[in-house]
């Protein structure tokens, strides 16, 4: 009977001190305790490099602007137009249509008439001949191509004692010989066009 007693007495004990102890830690206030946000130290964000424009990208015969000229991809060549501006000519593509009349206008003007004419004293045509050249490589360092030109000479061949119209082929290193029509001269250089078609470029002189 005792030991019965001391267990309730101790069982209400324990139920006694555990409702304090709740009691207490429902009513008791939790500190607030200030806390300094955290500085998080700004990021520079790392520079993007500027992507390289790739020949594919450059479309044959653009205009371009002063920031495409700066930056033109390997196989792209800015020729300059005699407006000003600046067209795209692009490796392996044709020629487009604006650049080759530019260029038979500037292959034409380097021959005045004085080989064309057979007018001019020797010494002129010397002189024209040399000017040709001068374009030939000028117009096809802008290109990146090899011109060929293709032009009316008058002078005496073999035998003959008089001055004949003939049809003369030249490029910068090369010279051809003389024939009857353009249409002959024109197709003796098909070996040079063959072997790279998108390279050269053939100027006709109608003079």
């Amino acid at each position: 009977m005792y030991t019965h007693k001391l267990k309730i007495r101790t069982t209400a004990a324990f139920l006694t001190l555990s409702a304090v102890l709740l009691v207490a830690g429902c009513s008791s206030t939790p500190s607030t305790v200030a806390t300094a946000p955290a500085t998080v130290a700004p990021t520079t964000p790392a520079a993007t490099p500027s992507a390289t424009p790739t020949a594919a990208a450059v479309v044959s015969g653009t205009v371009l602007t002063p920031a495409q000229v700066a930056k033109l991809p390997d196989g792209v060549r800015a020729y300059p137009m005699p407006d000003g501006t600046k067209v795209a000519v692009v490796r392996g593509e044709p020629l487009p249509a604006p650049v080759q009349a530019a260029v038979t206008a500037t292959v034409n003007a380097a021959l005045p008439g004085g080989i064309t004419n057979g007018q001019a004293p020797i010494a002129t045509q010397v002189a024209e001949m040399n000017s040709l050249k001068a374009s030939l490589v000028t117009t096809g360092t802008a290109m990146g191509r090899q011109v060929i030109a293709v032009y009316p000479i008058y002078g005496v061949r073999g035998v003959e004692s008089n001055q004949v119209k003939s049809w003369f082929w030249t490029t910068t290193s090369t010279q051809g010989t003389f024939f009857d029509t353009a249409a002959q001269a024109q197709a003796a250089v098909a070996s040079f066009v063959n072997a790279n078609p998108t390279g050269t470029v053939v100027i006709v002189i109608s003079k």
